[in-house]
C-alpha cells in the first residue's frame, strides 16, 4: 500500500500532471517572475507553478478537443476538484504551487519526498468545511468546520488542523495569506516560512534568458541547482563507485554510459538554476528548458553567446525532408570543452576515447557552422540501420584546409583500438558460459579523391567500415550503423558538401541549389512557424516534418482501414531550437496547432474507422451459420416419426 506522503504526492502532482501537455510560445519583452514565489522559501529544491489554475485548465480542455481526446470537453477543472475534493472556497483564478523543499532525504534513498502544496482560497473555512477533521485531532481554534470565524481570527492562528482526504488518509492544512497549505506532515506546515522575496532571488539565480521565457507560462518548474546540485553529484558518484564498469570503463558501451553521467555532473556542478516552462496558445504547443550557468564556472567559460543559424538553411535544397537543421558553431569553446572532460579519470582508463576526441578536434575548430537536411531511405524498412538519406553543408574557416584536415581524421581514426563489450562463450565440453577475450573495433577508411566529377566540381568518395572479429555477432548490425559510411565530398570555396550515400544525383542537387539558393530558407511553413517559435539568435534549428513520413504512416493506417489520409501540402513541421546567451542555455520545441488539427482529424479517422469494423464484425456474429437450424436451406429439423 502505498504510503501517506506517496499518495499525497500524487494528490498534489495531479493538480499540475495534465498542464504538462501545455507548452511555452515566444516570450515576451517581461523580465520578472510571477509574484506568486514569494509564497514559497528562496532556498526550496522543487517549485512546480500553475499561475492561473482556470486558465491552464480550460486550455487543456480546448487541446482535447482538437485532439479528440475525448467526445465532448473533459472539464479538467472540475475533474480536479471531484478527485482531491477541492471543491468549496477556491480561488480558481489563482496560482497553484507544489513545493519540494529538501530533496536530500530521496537522494539518499532514505524517506520519500516532502510535497507541500500551496492552493488559492477565496474562503479558507469553505475550504477547510470541504473535509472531515482528522479523528481524535483538536482543531486550531476558529478553523473547526462548521465554524465561520471572522478571518482577522483565522489569521491570527498560526497552528495547523488535522483533515482526513478523501482517500482516507490524514493531512494538515495551514492558512496562509490567500492560500491554504497542506501537506502529510504536521511539522513542515507548522514550520513553514515564504519568502517574502522570493521572486526576485530565483530571478537571479535563473538569469535574464530562463526569466524572459517564464513570463504567461501555464506551467513552471523551477530547479535550484545551487542547492540541488551537489546533492545530486554526490549520489551520482557513490553510485559510480559501485559500479566498476563506471568506475572504471573500458569497452565502447561502457565508455558512453560514463561519458552521458559526466555531462550531467558537469551541467549539476556548473549551473545555478533551470526551469522547465510550459504554454499552450491559439497558434500552438511549446517547451522550454533553461538553465543558467554559475559566473566564472569552467562550462560557462565554454559556452558564451552564439549567433543566428538561420542564414544556413538557403545552402539545402527544397523539397520532401524528414529533418533539416543548422547551426552555429560560435560561442563553443571546444578546446576549452575537451581539457575539462580530460580532467575526468575516464582519460586514463579509457584512452581510446580521449585519443578519439583529440583526433576530431582540428576538424571541429576548422568549421564555423552549417546545416543538415535528412529524408527518409526509399528501402528504409527493409534497412532500419540506415534509415535516412543526408546531404550536408559545412562553413570553414578555410575550404582546402578542412578538407584536409578531414582526409587527416579519416586516416588516424584507423590508428584507434576500441574494445567491446566480451561476449560469454562455451562449449560441448564446458557448457557454462565464460568470459572470451575483449573484442575489439577498429575503423577502416577508404578515400577516393576525385572519384568523379559532379556539376562541374572534383568529388571525393569515401568508405568508412568497421572491422570486428569474426564471432562477434550479436552486435555487428548495431555496431555497422554506428561506424560504417559511404558516401561523397565536394569542396564549394569554404564549403564542403557531403552525403551519406553515393549518390550523385543528391549531391548535383545540393551543388546546384548552392550556387543560385535560396533553398529551405524559402520555404513557407518553416518561415512560418520560425516566427512563432524561434529566437532570431538561435544557435541552433531544426525542423521535423511529417510529411516526410507520409508513406510509412500511410502503409501503417491502411493497415487499419483507413485508405483516404491526405497530407495537406502547407502542413507546418515541429520547430526545435537551442539559444546561448550570456552562459545560459535555452532550449525549445514548438508543435503548430495546424499540425494538432490534423493529429486530431487522423485519430478521428482511426476511431471512426475501428468502430465501423466492431459494428460489422458483430454483425457478422449476429448471422447464422448455414446449415444450422433456422439459417437459409436449413428452415428446421423435420419431426421425428412416431
Amino acid at each position: 500500500m502505498p504510503s501517506l506522503s506517496t499518495r499525497f504526492a500524487r494528490v498534489a502532482l495531479s493538480l499540475c500532471a495534465a498542464l504538462v501537455l501545455s507548452l511555452l510560445s515566444l516570450p515576451s519583452a517581461a523580465q520578472t517572475l510571477p509574484s506568486a514565489l514569494n509564497m514559497v522559501p528562496a532556498d526550496a529544491s522543487v517549485v512546480i507553478l500553475a499561475p492561473n489554475l482556470q486558465l491552464a485548465c480550460a486550455k487543456i480542455d480546448q487541446l482535447y478537443q482538437r485532439l479528440n481526446l475525448a467526445g465532448s470537453t473533459p472539464d479538467i477543472l472540475a475533474q480536479i476538484k471531484q478527485t482531491t475534493g477541492f471543491n468549496a472556497g477556491l480561488n480558481d483564478q489563482g496560482s497553484v504551487l507544489i513545493v519540494l523543499d529538501d530533496l536530500q532525504p530521496v537522494l539518499d534513498g532514505s524517506s520519500e519526498p516532502p510535497v507541500l502544496l500551496l492552493l488559492p482560497v477565496a474562503n479558507y473555512q469553505a475550504f477547510l468545511n470541504n473535509f472531515p477533521p482528522a479523528p481524535g485531532s483538536t482543531p486550531a481554534p476558529g478553523s473547526a468546520p462548521g465554524t465561520t470565524p471572522d478571518s482577522a481570527a483565522s489569521d491570527a492562528s498560526n497552528s495547523s488542523s488535522a483533515i482526513r482526504m478523501p482517500d482516507g488518509e490524514i493531512a494538515y492544512c495551514r492558512k496562509l495569506d490567500s492560500y491554504a497549505l497542506l501537506s502529510p506532515s504536521q511539522e513542515l506546515v507548522d514550520k513553514y516560512q515564504p519568502g517574502p522575496d522570493s521572486s526576485a532571488v530565483f530571478a537571479r539565480r535563473l538569469g535574464a534568458l530562463a526569466t524572459q521565457y517564464s513570463h504567461q507560462a501555464d506551467l513552471q518548474i523551477f530547479l535550484n541547482l545551487e542547492r540541488l546540485g551537489p546533492q545530486a553529484i554526490a549520489m551520482i558518484d557513490n553510485q559510480i563507485a559501485s559500479d566498476p564498469s563506471l568506475a572504471n570503463p573500458t569497452s565502447m558501451n561502457q565508455v558512453q554510459a560514463r561519458f552521458g553521467i559526466m555531462v550531467i555532473k558537469t551541467i549539476l556542478r556548473d549551473a545555478s538554476a533551470a526551469s522547465i516552462n510550459l504554454h499552450l496558445s491559439d497558434t500552438g504547443i511549446g517547451l522550454t528548458f533553461c538553465s543558467q550557468l554559475k559566473p566564472n564556472s569552467p562550462l560557462a567559460k565554454r559556452l558564451t553567446t552564439g549567433s543566428s543559424a538561420s542564414s544556413y538553411f538557403r545552402y539545402l535544397p527544397q523539397g520532401d525532408y524528414l529533418l533539416a537543421s543548422a547551426y552555429s558553431l560560435k560561442g563553443i569553446d571546444f578546446r576549452g570543452l575537451l581539457d575539462d572532460l580530460s580532467q575526468d579519470s575516464l582519460e586514463n582508463n579509457a584512452s581510446w576515447f580521449a585519443q578519439a576526441m583529440q583526433i576530431t578536434l582540428p576538424l571541429i575548430e576548422q568549421a564555423k557552422g552549417g546545416a543538415v537536411v535528412a529524408t527518409l531511405s526509399p528501402v528504409a524498412m527493409a534497412n532500419p540501420s540506415n534509415p535516412l538519406v543526408s546531404l550536408s553543408v559545412t562553413e570553414s574557416l578555410d575550404g582546402q584546409a578542412y578538407h584536409k584536415a578531414w582526409g587527416e581524421v579519416l586516416q588516424k581514426m584507423q590508428t584507434l583500438e576500441i574494445p567491446l563489450d566480451p561476449i560469454p562463450t562455451s562449449s560441448p565440453s564446458s557448457p557454462a558460459p565464460t568470459p572470451a577475450t575483449q573484442p575489439i573495433l577498429h575503423v577502416k577508411a577508404v578515400i577516393k579523391p576525385n572519384a568523379l566529377q559532379v556539376a562541374g566540381r572534383s568529388v571525393d568518395h569515401f568508405i568508412i567500415s568497421p572491422l570486428l572479429p569474426e564471432n562477434y555477432t550479436p552486435s555487428r548490425q548495431n555496431l555497422s550503423a554506428f561506424t560504417a559510411q559511404e558516401g561523397y565530398m565536394a569542396v564549394v570555396g569554404n564549403y564542403i558538401l557531403t552525403t551519406n550515400v553515393p549518390d550523385p544525383i543528391l549531391l548535383r542537387r545540393g551543388l546546384d541549389n548552392h550556387q543560385t539558393g535560396p533553398g529551405l530558407a524559402a520555404d513557407a511553413p518553416i518561415q512560418a512557424v520560425r516566427k512563432l517559435a524561434v529566437a532570431p539568435n538561435a544557435s541552433a534549428e531544426a525542423y521535423l516534418n511529417l510529411r516526410g513520413l507520409e508513406n510509412i504512416l500511410k502503409m501503417f493506417l491502411t493497415m487499419f482501414g483507413i485508405t483516404d489520409l491526405s497530407f495537406p501540402a502547407d502542413l507546418p513541421p515541429i520547430a526545435m531550437s537551442l539559444e546561448l546567451k550570456d552562459s545560459a542555455i535555452a532550449q525549445r520545441i514548438f508543435v503548430p496547432i495546424q499540425l494538432l488539427d490534423f493529429a486530431g482529424q487522423t485519430v478521428q479517422k482511426f476511431h471512426d474507422n475501428q468502430q465501423k469494423m466492431i459494428q460489422q464484425r458483430q454483425m457478422q456474429q449476429s448471422r447464422p451459420t448455414p446449415g444450422t437450424p433456422g439459417s437459409p436451406g436449413n428452415p428446421g429439423s423435420a419431426p421425428a416419426n412416431k
